[in-house]
């Protein structure tokens, strides 16, 4: 039985990963190994990070799964996507501005979480799991 079916049908399950510097596959590639032995689909994994980011790892990453990165305070894509959806740049601005990042160096949790979440709207996920690293 897979746990991710709404009417039988598989929902777009996506795991939201935030971290400071994405270096590495783990938990991700175990997450992703668990779910094909018990037959879930995973739509995709969305990486917020704040730093830095190995793009190798995501390019090995894109072999296996749907995979969107998206750095804070430079998501451009995310936020071109929800102008032509209508969205004042103000409420853009009041969910994805970081002022802390630049002065400070460091990304409230919620901040993380808001990047994740609007990309799972935008990208058409049903279902999210988040992940800690």
């Amino acid at each position: 039985m897979n746990l991710f079916t709404k009417g039988g049908v598989l929902v777009k399950i996506s795991l939201g990963i935030i971290t400071k510097h994405f270096n590495s596959l783990e938990p991700i590639d175990e997450f992703l190994a668990n779910a094909l032995k018990y037959n879930h689909k995973i739509y995709s994994v969305i990486i917020v990070y704040s730093h830095s980011c190995d793009y190798q790892l995501i390019d090995s990453l894109k072999e296996k799964v749907k995979v969107f990165a998206v750095q804070i305070n430079k998501a451009q894509q995310m936020i071109a996507q929800q102008r032509r959806m209508g969205v004042s740049l103000e409420s853009i601005k009041a969910l994805l501005d970081c002022p802390t990042l630049e002065k400070y160096g460091v990304v409230p949790y919620g901040q993380y979480r808001n990047y994740v979440v609007i990309q799972a709207l935008l990208s058409g996920s049903e279902g999210l799991v988040f992940v800690d690293t």
